[in-house]
């Protein structure tokens, strides 16, 4: 007798992977991973997680598993471990990455005000008025006139503002 069975989606995340048919994780055949090494390197001399340099770590690891060369598989390993117990025990590194530069404040000119620009645009157009005043032409009447109402003209703005 054949007995059916159909699976909801929930059921069938709960069932076994190994029943479904699908791959999990392999176990390591001595029971030691990488990770767990360097737990307990970093758990046996806690002063090298405050460090930046992993030399020490990987000098005790390379001496006492020779059959693992020391690869970049096995530095991030390093790294990542390092990490994870560095958060976990609340150790504060000096932060950013090396070489980086403490960006330094430059002190800027704060922007003229409105009313300053106004105001020194108003003694520029007395300045040319008086000017022209003194050359004593007779053809520069206009200019002045003119001069005179742009100075008019900024005084009202000023009074606006």
């Amino acid at each position: 007798m054949l007995l059916e069975c159909r699976l909801t989606e929930i059921d069938y995340l709960s069932v076994p992977a190994l029943v479904r048919g699908t791959q999990v994780a392999k176990t390591k055949r001595n029971g030691v991973s990488k990770s767990k090494i360097f737990r307990q390197y970093f758990a046996d001399h806690p002063e090298w997680l405050s460090g930046s340099d992993n030399s020490p770590v990987l000098e005790l690891f390379g001496s006492e598993h020779p059959e693992i060369g020391i690869d970049d598989s096995v530095k991030g390993v390093l790294a990542n471990v390092k990490s994870v117990m560095r958060k976990a025990g609340g150790i504060k590194t000096s932060g950013g990455r090396r070489g980086r530069k403490a960006a330094v404040a430059k002190t800027v000119k704060a922007a003229p005000s409105s009313n300053s620009v106004l105001e020194g645009l108003e003694e520029s157009i007395d300045t040319c008025m008086m000017t022209a005043k003194q050359v004593g032409v007779s053809g520069l009447d206009d200019v002045i006139k003119y001069l005179r109402r742009a100075r008019n003209l900024v005084s009202l703005k000023l009074d606006q503002d």
